[in-house]
């Protein structure tokens, strides 16, 4: 827990404080269920739409200016109230926020950066997963046209089309920032499937191994990928444009800009991946087995361009390049 909440506290940079319960085989006073990895329950704040609007596009939020300027959903809007504190719409008073709960049955790997065994689940992805939906990360789908959450405003069927309706079985829409041009990633759409707010049937992470995932296998790592953190941030949560520790993954199709990779990151490039203008600085890592464009090497930092990758007008500035 003290990894996850500190990963947050540096990727994250709003200024207030989060408080949530942390159960063990339970959740606000009640047992988990048998076969729960993890759980969360959130204390909601309603608000207006043209408030939650003028908040997201004062923080420039990805997505904000393609919001109209009348609600596009029917209903009320709500939200968790730790995302209406990261939004300046519910007072950063101490007050708690909400509940997390998992499993003390199952078995958990707890290393952050170790392969879990075969029969291991990676509890760091369950703790990323259960946090940030007490943030807001949580649709209302099932609940329109009674009331819908913030996250549905970025909920697509097609180009220009947004989602207003649960699915059957298999079912999914997606998240697009403009709107619905471009797909970052799908999310369940049938409510017997589980939670509507997950990737299914996986993830943009690389191997479709994502922290927010509907669901979890044993014996992978489930990382917080690019797309996850451009959720939150269309969320209401402002982040750091620098990786201050554990590995954020470019995966095929997706395209990074102007981060710094600071002492203890890692930006790892996949295959079909491409990063331009990135910055290393003194502790950082940048592999690349993708594309990677204008990457400045301060002393210290290291960038290792794998097999298959490229890294074209790279400027060395006291670094290290591996090719």
């Amino acid at each position: 827990i003290d990894y996850v909440v500190n990963y947050f506290d540096s990727l994250f940079t709003n200024n207030v404080t989060i408080n949530i319960h942390v159960g063990y085989g339970e959740i606000s006073g009640h047992a988990l269920g048998s076969n729960t990895l993890g759980e969360s329950e959130s204390y909601l704040v309603s608000a207006s739409y043209s408030s939650a609007r003028s908040a997201l596009q004062a923080q420039s939020a990805p997505g904000a200016s393609t919001l109209p300027s009348s609600s596009p959903l029917p209903g009320g809007l709500y939200l968790t109230q730790a995302e209406a504190k990261a939004l300046g719409l519910s007072p950063n008073d101490g007050s708690l926020d909400g509940f997390v709960g998992f499993s003390s049955t199952l078995p958990f790997s707890y290393s952050a950066t170790a392969m879990p065994a075969s029969n291991q689940y990676y509890f760091i992805g369950v703790a990323e997963h259960e946090i940030s939906e007490v943030m807001g990360r949580m649709s209302f789908l099932n609940d329109i046209p009674s009331d819908y959450a913030l996250m549905d405003l970025y909920r697509y069927s097609s180009p220009g089309i947004r989602d207003l309706t649960t699915g059957g079985q298999g079912s999914t829409a997606y998240f697009s920032i403009n709107n619905g041009t471009t797909n970052l990633g799908t999310w369940n759409n049938q409510t017997s499937n589980g939670d509507l707010g997950d990737w299914y049937p996986q993830g943009p992470a690389p191997g479709g191994n994502d922290a927010f995932n509907d669901y979890s296998s044993p014996g992978v790592i489930d990382t917080l990928s690019a797309n996850d953190i451009t959720l939150m941030e269309a969320l209401g949560w402002n982040s750091v444009a620098g990786i201050t520790s554990g590995t954020v993954y470019v995966s095929s199709g997706q395209i990074s800009s102007g981060l710094d990779v600071l002492n203890g990151g890692i930006l790892d490039i996949l295959s079909g991946g491409i990063a331009n203008d990135i910055t290393i600085s003194n502790g950082g890592t940048q592999d690349v087995s993708g594309s990677a464009s204008g990457t400045i090497i301060n002393s210290g930092g290291q960038d290792f361009v794998l097999s298959g990758g490229t890294d074209s007008g790279a400027l060395i500035s006291g670094g290290e390049q591996d090719v």
